[in-house]
């Protein structure tokens, strides 16, 4: 698994050449068991109304669009967070088994399973 957002890892921000606008990359982890890949991303202010994934051609696009529910009247000093929407494309194995990745929003927290064909799952062979 690959992140496709941008060539530079340490990156924070990419932007969507079709569409030219500029998306905030999302903090995440991944992990790898027997079964397949966890993906825990984080997308504060975001709800479930407004996580979008799609896979296309092995390449997995996560698009968070925030809420911006800021008070009438109101206007901000200082920022520490971005207001920004957040995008991570992730370049995936082939071995993924697409129609059974699934994905779960809490908190902020989005938490994705990409489980692997059952021929990619190790096994134990017995000796006969």
């Amino acid at each position: 698994m690959n992140n496709c957002c941008t060539n530079d890892e340490s990156a924070v921000a990419c932007t969507d050449t079709q569409t030219n606008v500029i998306f905030t990359k999302p903090h995440y982890r991944a992990k790898q068991d027997e079964a397949g890949y966890s993906l825990r991303v984080y997308v504060p202010g975001v709800g479930k109304s407004g996580v979008t994934l799609t896979l296309a051609k092995e390449v997995l696009t996560i698009t968070a669009k925030r809420s911006d529910a800021t008070p009438e009247g109101w206007s901000s000093l200082s920022r520490e967070l971005s207001t920004d929407d957040y995008q991570l494309r992730l370049h995936l194995d082939t071995k993924i088994d697409s129609d059974r990745i699934t994905a779960k929003l809490e908190d902020g927290v989005l938490d994705v399973a990409l489980p692997l064909k059952e021929a990619a799952q190790p096994r134990v062979i017995d000796v006969v």
